[in-house]
């Protein structure tokens, strides 16, 4: 299962995400290798006329509410929420990588990027939002 997220209006660039990088304690981008593994992304080794595939790392807390939901992870910021319906033994808070998948297209503009799976993203696309000044839609809103 996958998710796009578009950006509404002007691309982002990847040099305005690295800034972030440098911001947020526990991000970090990643490119991806051609064997599958991932390096930390130097701005100057990605080429201006080829795609490439990035991806934001960012280790979080979320909340999970094991007996109803098993391992969807919910944002924190519903933590209040969440613990007037369940039982707080029911309730945790963890700490893990979340990850959201980035398409740099020519000259290294981004229009578009994805989760898969299970991944918790509010948290980066809000960072990503406040910092590039970009509004982030997923696909069901286009």
């Amino acid at each position: 299962m996958s998710t796009d997220y578009h950006i509404k209006g002007n691309s982002i660039s990847v040099s305005d995400l690295l800034k972030l990088e440098k911001l947020v304690t526990d991000l970090e981008i990643e490119t991806e290798l051609s064997n599958g593994e991932f390096e930390p992304t130097i701005l100057s080794n990605l080429n201006p006329i080829e795609c490439r595939r990035l991806r934001i790392k960012y280790d979080c807390d979320y909340v999970l509410v094991k007996k109803y939901f098993g391992k969807v992870p919910f944002p924190i910021s519903i933590l209040d929420t969440l613990k007037a319906k369940f039982d707080s033994s029911e309730i945790s808070i963890e700490r893990k990588p979340m990850y959201l998948w980035v398409f740099v297209g020519l000259q290294n503009k981004i229009d578009i990027f994805c989760i898969y799976g299970m991944n918790e993203v509010s948290q980066i696309i809000s960072l990503v939002e406040g910092h590039c000044k970009a509004s982030v839609i997923d696909e069901h809103q286009l």
